[in-house]
């Protein structure tokens, strides 16, 4: 009986192997009309964080300051295109963390017409760990503070081996 020769498939090579590691560009676009914007969590240098609703799941929502304030907008109002291009490497980072002891990245709003910029991650329904650690009604147990700061060791580690190596630069309690 005779078969029919099947090509032998052709091998990948090192220029397939690295096209495969080039950044991806796809991510979840949220439309901000779906986000259902609750409590603002916390504020820092470059925008406020909220407590949302999207697609019916608790999220964080990271806003950048829409005030022209510093490092946000041009003077008139305006994202200029150094924090825009700032805005989609930190979200194209953050496409690739994945750890257990990392907030999730979910997706992100970036809407010209109201120019808008945000960035949708999971919500800790815990809250804070600052507001665990110093304002709760009753002390956690010595054994529950260092598993705490054993976990947030292993995402800072994470970060630092990652490739690039990253360094959070803003990371307290």
């Amino acid at each position: 009986m005779t078969g029919i020769a099947v090509p032998a498939p052709e091998q990948a090579t090192k220029e397939d192997f690295d096209a495969f590691r080039k950044p991806i560009d796809s991510f979840v676009e949220i439309d901000e009309s779906q986000l259902e914007f609750r409590d603002r969590i916390g504020v820092g240098a470059c925008g406020e964080v909220f407590h949302g609703k999207w697609r019916g799941v608790d999220v964080a929502v990271k806003c950048l300051f829409t005030d022209g304030g510093a490092h946000s907008k041009q003077a008139d109002g305006r994202v200029d295109k150094e924090l825009l291009k700032d805005f989609r490497n930190e979200v194209r980072l953050m496409m690739q963390l994945r750890h257990p002891n990392i907030c999730l990245f979910m997706g992100a709003v970036f809407k010209l017409e109201t120019q808008r910029l945000c960035i949708v991650s999971e919500f800790c329904h815990r809250g804070s760990l600052y507001r665990i650690l110093h304002k709760s009604e009753r002390a956690l147990p010595l054994l529950r503070r260092v598993s705490l700061a054993l976990d947030a060791a292993k995402g800072c580690h994470f970060l630092h081996t990652h490739k690039p190596c990253i360094v959070h630069r803003d990371l307290k309690s």
